[in-house]
């Protein structure tokens, strides 16, 4: 039964190329770190805990889920596909480039447009 699901790899949906699959990674990780950023790094932060956090995660794994498996975190790709679930040749790629990415693009919006600078 584990082989069947990978130890839960993502992988790319059939209908879903590398260009896409990336596209998806970043749009996903960017909406993460800007919740993150915003409920729980921002010191004008609102006292919700992870609950942003989790809103966004939940979003994000309804929309990315059947698309791409919505990784947001290369590790959460890299772990289940080194304890044996397999690597999906060129498309792993995908959840290396695309979150990196989205979290750079995030941040940099974050600080330099969201945070007003003294």
């Amino acid at each position: 039964m584990w082989q069947k699901a990978g130890l839960g790899t993502p992988k790319l949906a059939i209908s879903v190329g590398f260009g896409t699959g990336i596209l998806i990674e970043i749009i996903l990780t960017f909406f993460l770190v800007i919740a993150i950023w915003g409920t729980a790094v921002d010191d004008r932060k609102p006292n919700i805990g992870g609950f942003g956090i989790g809103l966004t995660i939940a979003a994000d794994i309804l929309m990315g889920g059947p698309l791409t498996g919505a990784s947001m975190n290369p590790a959460r790709t890299f772990g289940p596909a080194l304890a044996g679930g397999g690597f999906d040749g060129i498309n792993h790629l995908v959840y290396w480039i695309g979150p990196i990415f989205g979290a750079v693009i995030a941040d940099v919006i974050y600080n330099n447009i969201l945070i007003k600078r003294d």
